[in-house]
C-alpha cells in the first residue's frame, strides 16, 4: 500500500469513527453538564427568559446526579488498593518483584497518578462510561525521560473497529486527537513542515490533497476553528507483519534479528505489532513502530458498563429522573412565584415607563407585558394551583426512581436510616447498594491491573542501567517492617553468595548499596555490578500483578477494629502492631517503633534482675512486638 492510499484510508478511519460515536457524544455532554450544572434549560436551572421575568432571583439547583457521582467517586478515594508484582517464570526473581513493586509506586508518585490522573479518568468513567489513562515514556517532566501518566479527555479518544474486550485487544485500534498550533505542529513534525504550511487557516474551507468524495465537509476534521488549531491524529493500530524465529537451547522460540542466519532454518510465524501513525487530513506527517515491547496500545481504558460492545456510562441512567425532578420542581416554584407576587399582565405599549410604575406600586408583584386586547390595559394572573401537590409527588417519585435505578440509597449516601444505630447495622445497608455498583469496580481494578502491568513493562524496557531511586514511605532506621528485614536477610545472602571469600563488613557495605533505609525513605539500587553478577536486574524475568482491594471508609474500618478486639477477648493472640495499625490514629508506625523498643528494653532488664539473685537467666530471646501474646481478654490489648 503506497503512502498517499494509506493516508486517506486512515482519514476515512478517523471520520468513520467519529460519525459512530456522534450520537452517543450528545449524551456525554448532557451527562457532564448534569454533574455540573452547566447548562441552562432544564437542570434546575430558570430558562433564560424566566431569568429575565424574575430579575436573576436565586436559581433552583437540585444536584441529585452530582451526589450520587461523588459517592461512587468517594468510594473509590476511600477504596485502599494494594498492587503488588508476583514472578511468573523461572528468570524472575521473588526479590526484584517486591523492587518492581516498590518502583511502581515510585512512577505512581512522580505522576501524582493516584490523586490527579487515575482519579479524574475513573470520574469520567462514571459519568460517561469512559475514561483514559496514558502510560508512556516521555521527556516533559525530565529532560532525558521518565515513565509518564495522565488523564486523557474522553472527547478526544476514537474507537476504531468493534470489539468485545474490555482490554481493545480486539479492535482495530485507537484514534486521539491532538489540536495543535501551527507552530506547535511544525516544531513536532519539522519533515513534514511543507504539508502543514500547505493547508490554508483563513479560508472557508481548508483545501484536501484529494479530491475523492469520502472526504465531503471535512475541514471540521482538519482545523478546528474554535480552538484554532489543527487536528493532529495519533492512529494507534494493530498490523500482522511476519517475523522469522530461531529455536534457543531449552526449545524456546527466539525472535531473529539478524537476515542472514547461515545453517540455521527459521521458523516463520505472523506476529502482531503496535503500528502508530500521525495524520493532518489526508496527510501523514509520521510513521512509525511503537516504540514498547509489551506490544500494547498505551491508552489504558476505564470502562463502566459494557453491553454487546456498547459502552455506557452510570449518569446516562440517571439523566431522565434527574430531569424530572428538575421540571416539576421549576413548574412548581414558578406557579407560586406568580401567585403570592401578585404579578399582573401588562398591554405591550399601555404604560409608557414600567420601571416608574413597578416603583409606584410598591415592589408588590411584577408587570409583564403581553399582546393584550386593546380594551384591556392590565390583568390581573390568577393561577389554579391545584396542580403543585401533584408536581411535588411526581418530583418524589423521580428521587426515588433515581435511587433504584441507581442502586445507591439514603445508606449509601451517608444518610442514618431511623432505627440503625450501629455501624454494622449501616454497612449491612450499604451492601445492596455496593452489589450493584460491583460492576463498575470490577471494570475499575482491571484497568488498574493493566495500568500497573503496563508500568512494570516500561520498568524492565526503560530502567535498564544502574541507578539508586528513593521512594518514600513508612520507614525508619529504628523500625522495619517485618518484609523490610527479609529483603536485606535476602540481599546479604545474594551478595555473600556472589563472593564467598568477601568479609561480613563488606557484604554488609555492598547491601546497603542495593538497599539503604533512611527515616521516611528507601533508597533501592536497581541493576548494580557487584563483581561478575548484576543484583537486583529489573529487566530479567516475566512478572505480573495481583490486585487486593478493600473498602476504607470509616465505618468498615471501625467495623474491622471491633473483630480484632473481638478476637482478643476470645484468647487468641493478635499483634499489638495489627490492632495499632486498625486506629485511625496518626504516627502509627512511630508509636509501634516506641512501643517495640520500650518492651525489649523491659525484657532486658528483667534479664539484669534475675542474675543477681542466683537465678538462672531465662532462654527465652526477647519477642518483637510482632508476636507478643496478648491474653487480656475483654482488658483490651495490652501494649
Amino acid at each position: 500500500m503506497d503512502g498517499d492510499m494509506n493516508a486517506e484510508t486512515l482519514f476515512k478511519e478517523f471520520r468513520e469513527a467519529k460519525q459512530a460515536e456522534e450520537k452517543q457524544r450528545e449524551v456525554w455532554n448532557d451527562c457532564f453538564n448534569m454533574v455540573n450544572n452547566w447548562t441552562d434549560d432544564e437542570l434546575g436551572q430558570w430558562k433564560s427568559d424566566w431569568r429575565e421575568l424574575m430579575k436573576d432571583r436565586p436559581t433552583l439547583s437540585l444536584n441529585y446526579i452530582r451526589k450520587f457521582v461523588n459517592r461512587i467517586c468517594g468510594t473509590q478515594r476511600m477504596t485502599k488498593m494494594d498492587e503488588k508484582v508476583i514472578p511468573r517464570d523461572d528468570d524472575s526473581d521473588p526479590i526484584v518483584a517486591e523492587i518492581l513493586t516498590d518502583l511502581r509506586k515510585y512512577v505512581y508518585d512522580f505522576n501524582d497518578a493516584e490523586t490527579v490522573h487515575i482519579a479524574k479518568a475513573f470520574r469520567d468513567m462514571i459519568i460517561c462510561g469512559r475514561g483514559w489513562v496514558k502510560v508512556e515514556w516521555t521527556d516533559e517532566r525530565e529532560a532525558l525521560g521518565e515513565i509518564g501518566i495522565k488523564r486523557i479527555d474522553p472527547f478526544n479518544v476514537y474507537l476504531k473497529g468493534k470489539g468485545q474486550q474490555y482490554d481493545l485487544l480486539d479492535r482495530k485500534g485507537i484514534c486521539e486527537v491532538l489540536p495543535m498550533t501551527k507552530e506547535e505542529a511544525i516544531a513536532m513534525f519539522p519533515e513534514s513542515e511543507d504539508d502543514i504550511e500547505a493547508i490554508p487557516t483563513d479560508s472557508e474551507e481548508p483545501k484536501m490533497a484529494s479530491g475523492d468524495d469520502y472526504l465531503g465537509d471535512a475541514e471540521d476534521d482538519v482545523f478546528d476553528r474554535q480552538q484554532n488549531k489543527y487536528v493532529i491524529v495519533r492512529h494507534q493500530q494493530y498490523e500482522w507483519v511476519d517475523a522469522r524465529f530461531i529455536q534457543g537451547e531449552g526449545g524456546e522460540l527466539i525472535q531473529a534479528e539478524a537476515e542472514d542466519l547461515g545453517p540455521v532454518k527459521p521458523v516463520k510465524k505472523k506476529i502482531r505489532k503496535v503500528r502508530v501513525y500521525y495524520t493532518l487530513g489526508n496527510k501523514v506527517l509520521r510513521e512509525e513502530d511503537s516504540p514498547y515491547k509489551h506490544g500494547r496500545l498505551d491508552l489504558i481504558p476505564f470502562f463502566a458498563y459494557t453491553d454487546n460492545g456498547m459502552i455506557t456510562g452510570t449518569v446516562q441512567d440517571l439523566i431522565d429522573p434527574q430531569k424530572e425532578i428538575n421540571k416539576r420542581r421549576s413548574e412548581a416554584l414558578y406557579l407560586f412565584a406568580i401567585a403570592s407576587k401578585g404579578n399582573s399582565f401588562v398591554k405591550k405599549g399601555a404604560i409608557d415607563d414600567m420601571d416608574e410604575a413597578q416603583k409606584r406600586l410598591g415592589g408588590w408583584g411584577q408587570l409583564i407585558e403581553v399582546n393584550g386586547q386593546p380594551s384591556e390595559v392590565t390583568q390581573q394572573i390568577r393561577t389554579d394551583l391545584s396542580a403543585v401537590p401533584a408536581l411535588l409527588g411526581m418530583e418524589e417519585r423521580s428521587a426515588n426512581d433515581m435511587k433504584e435505578i441507581s442502586g445507591l440509597h439514603d445508606a449509601s449516601l451517608g444518610q442514618i436510616p431511623q432505627g440503625a444505630k450501629s455501624g454494622r447495622a449501616i454497612q449491612e445497608l450499604q451492601q445492596p447498594g455496593e452489589t450493584m455498583i460491583s460492576e463498575l469496580f470490577d471494570n475499575y481494578v482491571f484497568s488498574r491491573k493493566m495500568l500497573a502491568q503496563m508500568v512494570v513493562g516500561l520498568i524492565q524496557q526503560f530502567y535498564n542501567e544502574p541507578k539508586r531511586i528513593r521512594i518514600a514511605g513508612d520507614y525508619s532506621n529504628k523500625f522495619l517492617p517485618p518484609q523490610m528485614i527479609d529483603m536485606r536477610q535476602q540481599l546479604e545472602a545474594q551478595v555473600a553468595m556472589t563472593n564467598p571469600f568477601l568479609p561480613p563488613e563488606m557484604v554488609a557495605m555492598q547491601t546497603n548499596q542495593l538497599l539503604d533505609v533512611l527515616p521516611g525513605m528507601k533508597i533501592l539500587g536497581i541493576n548494580i555490578q557487584i563483581g561478575n553478577a548484576r543484583l537486583n536486574d529489573v529487566t530479567v524475568g516475566r512478572y505480573d500483578i495481583l490486585i487486593d482491594h478493600v473498602a476504607q471508609n470509616p465505618t468498615t474500618r471501625r467495623a474491622q477494629y471491633y473483630d480484632l478486639l473481638n478476637l482478643v477477648s476470645m484468647g487468641i493472640p493478635v499483634p499489638p502492631r495489627h490492632l495499632i495499625e486498625a486506629m485511625d490514629i496518626r504516627n502509627k508506625e512511630t508509636i509501634i517503633a516506641s512501643i517495640e523498643q520500650m518492651m525489649q528494653m523491659q525484657a532486658m532488664a528483667g534479664m539484669a534482675q534475675a542474675q543477681p539473685q542466683g537465678g538462672t537467666p531465662s532462654m527465652q530471646t526477647p519477642q518483637p512486638m510482632d508476636i507478643a501474646l496478648n491474653v487480656n481478654g475483654s482488658q483490651g490489648p495490652q501494649l
